[in-house]
């Protein structure tokens, strides 16, 4: 090989060298060449984490090789179809934008089985009461020309008789405390209070305490103590200690003003009273008759529903229209009328609200409240409930039919209606891991975990 050769090879080798070496180093920058735009352009990254992992995923209909919990680099600017499926699981799809130099982050999402409903109760059921925290349900059955009350744990379905009298009931009524802890069973005036760690040790108010409520007579449970039960006896309330087993006069109006309704909180004394003739939502200490704060209601169908992080929330049951004010009690900071249920999320940083057509939530955390929507439908919505877990997912009933709703609002949010018809009420088991419905008088869970 004579020299000029040589020089010729050496030559083309730096010409691919001064080629390549900006190629390679716009491509190890992330640099691709976008056909379909015909020009040279940063990428971005996609992350995707799902429950169960193990799920596949495709672009634009184009498999990935690997599976979530997924990091993918180097993808062109564009708006991708991406959908998500497992087997036996139903598939999740969104249209989603991945831009240059950013990542897009798909996290938080529930694959849901495709499961087969199972009975978890045996009982003709006439009576359901179900805890807020979807942890236990009170059942009520006729069997035998009796009426007999069971407590059924929703997380291991153990079922356990709480009462049986060998009577047929008029009247059965039952609160549950705020931590799904304890029950207070009314039947028939009997006043039972059930423990639903220790089921068979039962409180007995009317015989312990002597206490015979009435039509009048409210019950309410402390907020923060399930030890602590409060009952009013028209213009005077009375603080029960289930522990000390004793029954203490708290309050008493002065001028025998009367009031519909009343909240203890700590040291304060909210109440919906009749002062000369109108009826106000006023504030003051338990042990000082002097009002630290008064607002003027409009109709005299109030009931405080309780503290929603620090905003006192009251409802008006004409227009159903739920209020939210100031801790100051000085201003309401939030209304809406055609409210039919609210819940609070399990990181009490959300609350939905429903009404017979959409359902939409506040962020709790923001200065200012402003209410975002969610769905909406013609008619039939029933109730809501967050999933335990995240906040990222809502159960809804409408028209008899349970659907899971995702608030991921990029592209239209995720919606999947479960194939199950003719339930009449529902909630999601403490540990996220069933719905629990009532259909044809008898309960029911649908697994959505595997």
């Amino acid at each position: 090989m004579n020299i000029n050769i040589r020089r010729a090879i050496a030559l083309g080798f730096i010409i691919a060298f001064f080629i390549t070496a900006p190629l390679l180093i716009l491509y190890t920058a992330g640099f691709r060449y976008n056909f379909k735009k015909a020009q040279v352009q940063r990428t971005g990254t996609l992350i995707i984490k799902t429950t169960p992992k193990s799920a596949q995923v495709s672009l634009n209909g184009k498999a990935l090789t690997a599976t979530t919990p997924i990091r993918e680099n180097n993808i062109l600017p564009d708006d991708y179809t991406i959908k998500i499926t497992k087997e036996g699981y139903y598939p999740w799809q969104k249209k989603l934008a991945i831009k240059q130099q950013e990542t897009t982050f798909i996290e938080d999402v529930i694959l849901f089985p495709q499961s087969q409903a199972e009975k978890i109760s045996d009982n003709n059921i006439t009576t359901l009461s179900l805890s807020p925290g979807g942890s236990y349900a009170l059942i009520g059955t006729k069997e035998f020309n009796q009426d007999f009350l069971y407590l059924l744990n929703l997380n291991n379905f153990r079922q356990k008789l709480i009462y049986n009298d060998d009577k047929i009931w008029t009247n059965l009524s039952i609160l549950w405390s705020k931590d799904d802890s304890k029950a207070l069973i009314n039947i028939d005036n009997n006043l039972i209070v059930a423990t639903t760690t220790f089921p068979q040790q039962k409180t007995d108010l009317t015989k312990q305490l002597s206490l015979v409520p009435d039509e009048t007579t409210k019950f309410k449970w402390n907020e923060d103590d399930s030890n602590i039960l409060y009952w009013q006896d028209k213009t005077t309330i009375y603080e029960i200690n289930l522990l000390a087993q004793t029954n203490t006069k708290i309050f008493k109006s002065s001028n025998n003003e009367t009031f519909s309704d009343f909240l203890v909180k700590t040291d304060e004394l909210y109440l919906v009273e009749d002062i000369n003739g109108t009826e106000f939502l006023t504030k003051q200490k338990l042990n000082d008759p002097k009002k630290l704060a008064a607002i003027e209601l409009k109709s005299a169908d109030y009931t405080i529903c309780g503290f929603i992080q620090n905003r006192l929330a009251l409802f008006e049951g004409n227009y159903k229209t739920l209020f939210l004010f100031s801790p100051e009690l000085d201003r309401i900071v939030f209304s809406k009328e055609n409210v039919q249920t609210i819940e609070l999320a399990n990181q009490d940083s959300l609350l939905a609200i429903t009404t017979g057509q959409e359902i939409s939530y506040l962020e709790l955390g923001a200065s200012e409240l402003s209410e975002k929507n969610i769905t909406r439908y013609s008619n039939g919505l029933s109730t809501a409930h967050w999933a335990h877990a995240t906040a990222n997912y809502l159960y809804a009933l409408q028209d008899n039919k349970i659907s899971v709703l995702e608030l991921d609002n990029r592209d239209k949010r995720f919606t999947l209606e479960f194939p199950i018809k003719n339930i009449r009420e529902f909630t999601i088991n403490s540990n996220d891991e069933a719905i629990i419905f009532l259909q044809d008088n008898y309960l029911y869970q649908l697994p959505i975990v595997k």
